[in-house]
């Protein structure tokens, strides 16, 4: 039961996330790289996102959620290399990801939503 209403937090943080990117690109990027640009607040994003992870990793390891397995590790990964690089290196992804095209930016808040409608799925299915 604990793991389903993790599942379902983790859920409609990406589908707050997603919507966010939907709606309001600009300001959704804007918002991301202040985020970035804060050696804090990237930290604590980094470390939410290593922990979404490792609970999407844990709490799914059964057979037959083999994706959710991948995507906590995908997760992982990303968070520790994001940490692990060096600051002035590390602005160039954030950076080209902010000038981009604001369809970018769409695309991407349309694959959080079917992420997130998927995930609240499969913690409704877990949930007793």
């Amino acid at each position: 039961m604990l793991a389903g209403l993790l599942f379902g937090l983790i859920g409609v943080i990406w589908l707050a996330a997603g919507l966010a990117a939907l709606i309001a690109p600009a300001w959704w990027r804007d918002r991301i790289g202040r985020w970035m640009d804060v050696p804090l607040s990237r930290f604590l994003l980094m470390h939410a996102m290593m922990l979404a992870g490792l609970i999407l990793m844990a709490g799914m390891s059964d057979r037959e959620s083999w994706f959710w397995v991948t995507v906590g590790a995908v997760l992982v990964m990303l968070a520790l290399a994001r940490l692990g690089r060096p600051d002035p290196d590390g602005g160039r992804l954030p950076n080209r990801l902010a000038h981009g095209p604001l369809w970018m930016s769409r695309l991407s808040g349309v694959a959080f939503v079917l992420l997130s409608a998927w995930l609240l799925v499969e913690a409704w299915r877990r949930v007793p």
